[in-house]
């Protein structure tokens, strides 16, 4: 079965120091996102640190954390977040996040 997947890049609220933002995205919109329908998984991975690699430039974004969800299909993202939960956890969203871009991906498995 092939799922949903998408990862999402975000930036936090001026204002807000990375700590205040992951306090905040763990401690208050997680609750809210774990009562999304057809939500198969959810995880938030807290940025520590931000380096360039070698002779690559940096993109010019900001990223303070990278969120993933998992879903069965594209009827249930439309589903989860087109209900009242859902836009619960989109208005709330705003309180923390100024700028974010959703990827929606495949993933192919190399180790595991």
């Amino acid at each position: 079965m092939t799922h949903i997947r998408q990862i999402t890049l975000l930036q936090r609220k001026s204002g807000l120091s990375r700590e205040e933002f992951q306090r905040y995205w763990l401690e208050v919109h997680a609750p809210l996102v774990r009562q999304l329908p057809h939500i198969i998984s959810y995880t938030q991975h807290h940025v520590t640190d931000i380096s360039g690699r070698q002779d690559y430039p940096r993109p010019d974004i900001e990223v303070d954390g990278i969120v993933e969800f998992v879903f069965a299909g594209p009827l249930e993202v439309s589903e989860a977040f087109s209900g009242p939960i859902g836009q619960k956890v989109l208005d709330d969203a705003k309180n923390f996040i100024s700028a974010m871009v959703v990827l929606s991906v495949s993933s192919v498995p190399i180790v595991s």
